[in-house]
Parts: C-alpha cells; sequence; structure tokens
C-alpha cells in the first residue's frame, strides 16, 4: 500500500530494540502474538501466545495479554486488524498524487460506505490490471476511527509500541516477496463461528 494502512497510528518516538519485532494477528475467534529476534543476522521465533475470545470486546483485553506473554521489550508492533472492522472498494484512480488521494479518500468513498468520512482512515493500492480503453482503479481499504481506537489503547499498557496496522490481505501478499513471475494466492477464511 502507499503508506501501509493505518500507519498514522504510531504513538509514540521511543527508541526501539531493532532484533526485536511483535506481529499481533486478530481474527474472528482468536489473537495471535508472535515475538521475533534476530539472531546471528536471521530472525527466530522466541515466543508465540493465542488467546480464545467469545465477544467483540474481548479484543482489546487479548492483544494487550498476547503482546506481554510474548514481549517485554520496547520494540515494534505490526498489528493485522480482523475482516469485520474493514471494507475493501474498488474505484477509479483520480490524476493526483498518492498523497492527494490519500487525503481525499474519506469524501470520495463517504458514498460507498456507512462510516462518517470524520472518521473514515482510508488507504489504497493500484489494481494491477488495466484493460485497453479503460481507467485506472484502485483498491480502497477503509475502516472507521472510532473502532480502531480500542486496538490503539490496547498497547497503552505494553512496552511494545504500535507501529502499524494493516489488513490481512496485504500480510499474505508479502508472503510471496518480490517476483516479475505471475503468482495466484488462495486464501480460504473459515466460516465464522458467530457474529459480532
Amino acid at each position: 500500500m502507499k503508506r501501509k494502512l493505518f500507519s498514522l497510528f504510531s504513538l509514540f518516538k521511543r527508541s526501539l530494540d531493532k532484533n526485536t519485532v511483535v506481529g499481533v494477528a486478530t481474527y474472528a475467534n482468536t489473537v495471535n502474538a508472535v515475538c521475533l529476534k534476530k539472531q546471528y543476522g536471521h530472525w527466530k521465533i522466541h515466543k508465540y501466545h493465542s488467546v480464545e475470545i467469545t465477544e467483540k470486546h474481548d479484543y482489546t483485553a487479548a492483544i494487550t495479554l498476547c503482546t506481554q506473554q510474548v514481549s517485554s521489550d520496547v520494540c515494534a508492533v505490526n498489528l493485522v486488524i480482523p475482516h469485520s472492522l474493514y471494507q475493501i472498494v474498488q474505484i477509479e484512480k483520480p490524476a493526483l498524487s498518492d498523497e492527494e488521494i490519500i487525503q481525499s479518500l474519506p469524501w470520495t468513498t463517504k458514498d460507498l460506505v456507512d462510516i462518517d468520512p470524520e472518521n473514515i482512515v482510508a488507504d489504497f493500492i493500484d489494481y494491477p490490471i488495466t484493460l485497453p480503453m479503460q481507467s485506472k482503479k484502485m483498491n480502497v481499504f477503509i475502516t472507521s476511527k472510532l473502532q480502531l481506537l480500542p486496538f490503539i489503547d490496547s498497547f497503552k499498557q505494553v512496552k511494545p509500541l504500535l507501529r502499524t496496522m494493516t489488513s490481512e490481505e496485504m500480510t499474505l501478499v508479502t508472503l510471496l516477496g518480490t517476483s516479475k513471475d505471475a503468482h495466484m494466492l488462495i486464501c480460504s477464511m473459515p466460516a465464522l463461528s458467530h457474529v459480532f
């Protein structure tokens, strides 16, 4: 994405341990956290913790607990937010700079989602396929600031610092690395056992 989805939520400018990083992934029924430490130039799994959740409000406590269990270092945390918190829409890409597009997204997408423009947090990626005689398109990831605030507040009680928030789709894309070859990534999501 143009500026890592929701990276504007970095909290503090403290010195971070560059050899430690925490990843927290939130799903419909679980929160998983893993701490990676760099040893001899290679990243190794240091600790892992998982917590089952049954209610939407359990996310914040589970995020805090998982983060505390895997690391007490002042390090960066990358958070993957659950599917239920964001929407993806495809729209035509305007002839603006990337920064201007990002600034305009709350107003250009307000009619496509049920979120007030003042509460929209959005980012985009270019749609990779352009057909002849067709305008460029982009995929826009949209969520509500109000939904994200409890997630951000979860990190006030732990030493690791929230660096980025992203979607599951974007983390899956990074699994393939960079290559000129075409790839197809198929991901199957489990059926939700409950609805929030």
